[in-house]
């Protein structure tokens, strides 16, 4: 069974602070947020999350990758990718929905972005930690990703 899975997600907040995703990929909410930072690393990774899980649903690497650092999309090329993917497949399905948990703030450059997500195969929640660094001018780039 696969223990922890690198793979990255997008997601598009609405207004309410729920995120939903197109027909049939999954549904991400968010609960509420202590503090402006945390609103903020919530808007600029919910649609990186929803890229990652739309690209590991669709086995597709470049929805899944489009965020990725060059660094850390070298240290997964494609084909380990869709292996990957069809393992997380067979194990666990797809991913339900996803919740916005909170961030910790790794040094003055990484942050880890906190989302809990859940299998429709297995019924299972798993930990997606999304580390990124903020781009001048808005935005992010995906640094590290992990399901646990």
């Amino acid at each position: 069974m696969l223990n922890s899975v690198v793979l990255a997600l997008g997601i598009v907040v609405l207004a309410s602070g729920t995120i939903s995703a197109q027909s049939n990929e999954p549904s991400v909410r968010s609960s509420s947020t202590q503090d402006s930072g945390g609103a903020t690393y919530q808007t600029v990774t919910a649609p990186v999350a929803q890229r990652i899980i739309s690209g590991i649903m669709n086995m597709d690497y470049t929805t899944y990758s489009r965020d990725f650092a060059q660094e850390f999309k070298g240290a997964i090329p494609e084909k380990s990718f869709q292996e990957q993917a069809t393992n997380w497949q067979k194990v666990y399905g797809k991913l339900s929905n996803a919740e916005y948990l909170g961030f910790v703030r790794k040094n003055n450059s990484i942050i880890n972005v906190l989302w809990k997500t859940r299998t429709e195969k297995t019924n299972t929640e798993l930990l997606m930690t999304i580390a990124i660094s903020m781009k001048e001018g808005g935005g992010c780039v995906v640094r590290g990703l992990s399901f646990q």
